[in-house]
């Protein structure tokens, strides 16, 4: 009855509405004048014209409706033709009043209410929302029109079940769906929140979200919505992300081959050259190769851009001394720590030319001994021991003043803020202290 109402054309306009009640209320008193048994019907047609003018146009269509009858009654009691005796007139009037209020009352509720249904329709059909009802008892599944086009299908004149939508689901999807049906058959508030793959006609297969809740009635009630751009974006994302993962490991595989075939070519020359030049480009080998360790290390990283530097310097130390077997003993004191990649490399640079020199010169002639590294704080401030019980420092011709060796060292820890520490008794010791933020990473 509320949607009969609601589709009965509104009266716009004050004058609209009037003209609206006069015509009604005249075909009422018409009315009450042919009806067989008028004293016994016209309250309740009173009643009913007055209450459906007011619906129509507002209340003052009902009280021009109401107004007519009182017109006519009056003149009808003026002229002694008829009609009741002004005594008896009261409560029709009363009653035509209230229908009048109560009608009028009604109208305003459905004028606020369209214009919320419109937008609602409106929304619903700009988000691409189908609405669907489910009754468990009779197994009625009632889907709108959008609902529907979504899932591929003309719109049929009789309600599905929900077997019918079962069949058109995707293999891989139906037990889940299932599940979720369950689930919320057994949940006190019927919470259905499923995502599923549906075989249109034409034979797409979009991924469609239904989302319900139990309703007062006992049925279960929601939206279907359409997530099949967004299936497709996240696949295309993943398919991107996977073909960027392959090039960045073909890429640190290239740039870490050609480190490799850089410091063997040096390796190879330097057999061949005097002596002084043998030691400069054997030198430049080691160089070479910590920086590829150091790429090694970046790029392997999951924090891009940043080098732990527990795993970078332990390489990079254990790469100094392999090849000498157990002849010398590598121990290993490192902190876990992060840091750029332009300090890691400094510290990488100055450490390989450190225990370079300490196995060709302090381990010279098949000595044996120990080297230890380690990477401390205190108070703020970072070092980096080198220790080995070799040769004495003075023996080490190579990090003499004029060395090349010397001055890279002594450039790293500069270049750290820091400064180098020389000891020479009991064993030889090269410390690079530096402040602890020369590690922070950049913001």
């Amino acid at each position: 009855m509320i949607l009969l109402f609601a589709r009965l054309p509104a009266a716009t306009g004050v004058l609209a509405s009037q003209l609206t009640g006069l015509a009604i209320g005249a075909g009422t008193t018409a009315l009450q004048h042919v009806w067989p048994d008028p004293p016994a019907v016209a309250p309740l047609l009173l009643v009913v014209g007055v209450a459906l003018a007011a619906v129509i146009g507002g209340r003052p269509a009902g009280l021009a409706a109401l107004a007519v009858y009182a017109l006519q009654e009056a003149w009808l009691a003026m002229t002694g033709t008829g009609g009741a005796e002004w005594r008896n007139l009261v409560a029709p009037l009363l009653a035509g009043g209230f229908a009048a209020a109560l009608g009028g009352e009604f109208r305003e509720v459905l004028d606020r209410a369209a214009p919320l249904r419109e937008q609602r329709d409106r929304a619903w059909t700009l988000g691409n929302l189908g609405d669907w009802t489910w009754s468990q008892e009779a197994n009625r599944l009632t889907l709108s029109p959008i609902a529907w086009a979504l899932l591929g299908r003309e719109p049929e004149p009789e309600p599905s079940s929900m077997l019918w939508l079962h069949t058109h689901l995707h293999p891989d999807d139906v037990e889940g769906f299932r599940q979720a049906m369950r689930a919320a058959l057994a949940d006190p508030a019927g919470r259905l929140d499923q995502e599923f793959r549906v075989i249109r006609a034409d034979g797409g297969m979009p991924w469609l979200r239904m989302r319900g809740a139990r309703t007062k009635e006992g049925e279960l009630a929601g939206i279907l919505l359409d997530r099949d751009a967004l299936h497709q974006a996240q696949e295309a994302a993943r398919l991107a992300q996977h073909r960027q993962e392959r090039l960045h490991h073909e890429l640190i595989y290239r740039v870490r081959s050609n480190f490799q075939m850089v410091t063997s070519l040096l390796r190879l020359q330097s057999r061949r050259a005097t002596p002084p030049l043998r030691r400069a480009l054997e030198g430049a080998a080691q160089r070479i190769q910590g920086m590829g360790s150091l790429h090694e290390a970046l790029y392997r990283d999951a924090d891009l851009g940043k080098v732990d530097l527990r795993r970078y310097l332990g390489e990079v130390a254990r790469k100094a001394v392999e090849g000498e077997g157990e002849r010398i003993h590598l121990t290993l004191d490192i902190g876990s720590c992060q840091a750029p990649a332009d300090q890691a490399l400094l510290l990488g640079l100055a450490m390989t030319q450190i225990l370079d020199n300490a196995v060709r010169h302090g381990f010279a002639e098949g000595r044996r001994g120990t080297i230890t590294v380690t990477l401390t704080e205190e108070q703020g401030d970072c070092i980096l021991t080198i220790c080995n019980d070799g040769a004495p420092f003075n023996e080490f011709a190579a990090l003499g003043a004029q060395g090349i060796g010397m001055v890279l060292v002594q450039s790293c820890a500069q270049q750290l803020g820091g400064q180098l520490l020389l000891e020479r008794h009991p064993r030889s010791r090269f410390a690079i202290r530096f402040p602890r933020a020369a590690l922070s990473p950049p913001d």
